[in-house]
């Protein structure tokens, strides 16, 4: 039991604490040879753990796909297969585009084909946020001083994102912008400072094992 709790728990937190030690003494005294060179290093061992994490995502999702394609045989054409065959078509046909042009994905057929495929399914976004203005507009209850607050800044926010407002009516940009470099971004630096604060808390609590939480229960189960 004891074991378990060290590697599965003590090792990985002190580990995870060195590094972010390093990082902050890099932030807040830069310039530090041994410090800011160690730091670099970390970052550029994040960057490449990161690659290797995304790239093992595409290569679960791309097995994910295959198997549901070997299924078809039995399960027929279903909407779910039929969007598999889609997202592994168009995988082959832009990895093919690509190795025949020459320059990867950085190629003037590949640049032109990925762009309007990005377009054509931007259309589909754009319509959803027809919904977004809707939806919340719909289920939105003023009950009180603040609940009115909110839904008055929401939707000053819903004009200032509209182009055909904005054209016949300027002010609603003006006041837009100033709701989201004033008073949103203080709310939102005093979000992160209070759950940065949090974060440094539970580290430090679960450092000492006096945190326990979800981790303490998947070791002792």
């Amino acid at each position: 039991m004891m074991s378990t709790r060290i590697y599965r728990r003590q090792i990985p937190i002190v580990v995870v604490s060195f590094f972010m030690s390093i990082l902050l003494i890099d932030y807040y005294v830069p310039g530090t040879p041994l410090i800011s060179s160690t730091s670099t290093n970390f970052l550029a061992w994040g960057a490449m753990i990161a690659l290797i994490q995304l790239s093992f995502g595409y290569l679960t999702l791309l097995r994910m796909h295959i198997e549901r394609l070997s299924r078809i045989q039995t399960e027929g054409i279903t909407n779910r297969n039929f969007k598999t065959i889609i997202v592994l078509a168009t995988l082959v046909i832009m990895a093919g585009i690509g190795i025949m042009e020459g320059g990867g994905n950085s190629g003037p057929m590949f640049l032109f084909w990925y762009q309007n495929l990005v377009a054509m399914a931007g259309v589909g976004t754009v319509l959803e946020w027809i919904s977004h203005y809707t939806s919340p507009a719909r289920m939105f209850k003023i009950a009180s001083l603040e609940s009115a607050a909110m839904f008055g800044v929401w939707f000053l926010i819903v004009l200032r994102e509209m182009p055909t407002v904005v054209v016949f009516f300027p002010i609603f940009e003006t006041i837009g912008d100033w709701i989201m470099k004033t008073p949103y971004m203080a709310s939102n630096r005093g979000v992160m400072i209070a759950a940065g604060i949090g974060i440094v808390i539970l580290a430090v609590r679960a450092l000492v094992g006096k945190e326990p939480g979800l981790v303490e229960q998947e070791v002792t189960e």
